[in-house]
């Protein structure tokens, strides 16, 4: 079952924190993290903290329980209680690997820590004329790994967020990453 907020909670007035974890779409200079920071006012240690790494996933590089842990180990007590949003964008370096419990060994120290957050995962990933049928299908067995692997942890999935790259114009020259359109 998946976790939505009501109306209510979206529209609080209590003043939202967010910490964002991300792969190489996150860590470039044109990065997601970058655009959602901008276009909702967000300032670096101050209502949002974020890490990323090229090459990372659930199951893969510098993994997203690896920087969440080390992020987490860099706030205070008081930011800690503070912090109402994590945000978990990744996709393609997992491939077609299943994420539910890496998810789940994120999820239980996180909790610990954040236990006011909610948590929201997504997956990006691209459409390139390169790719072959076989890199296309594990591109979707990938996005329904981590759907089910939000369900299977209770935790929102940000749905149609794995469209977000399908505009070739969006990409740098190396065919893979969003330039800065």
């Amino acid at each position: 079952k998946l976790s939505n907020d009501t109306p209510a909670q979206i529209l609080s007035d209590k003043p939202k924190k967010y910490i964002f974890i991300g792969d190489s779409y996150a860590a470039r200079t044109n990065s997601w993290i970058t655009e959602v920071k901008s276009i909702m006012g967000l300032e670096n240690n101050t209502n949002c903290w974020s890490s990323s790494s090229d090459g990372a996933g659930f199951t893969a590089g510098t993994t997203f329980k690896s920087q969440l842990d080390t992020l987490i180990g860099t706030l205070t007590a008081a930011q800690k209680k503070e912090i109402t949003d994590v945000v978990i964008l990744g996709g393609w370096n997992d491939g077609s690997t299943k994420v539910t419990t890496a998810l789940s060994n994120l999820l239980s120290s996180a909790k610990q820590a954040l236990e006011n957050a909610k948590f929201h995962l997504g997956y990006i990933s691209w459409e390139d004329s390169r790719i072959t049928e076989q890199n296309k299908l594990a591109r979707v067995t990938g996005c329904e790994n981590y759907i089910e692997a939000a369900g299977a942890n209770g935790i929102a999935y940000i749905g149609n967020i794995e469209f977000v790259m399908h505009d070739y114009d969006n990409f740098g020259t190396d065919g893979i990453h969003p330039n800065s359109n």
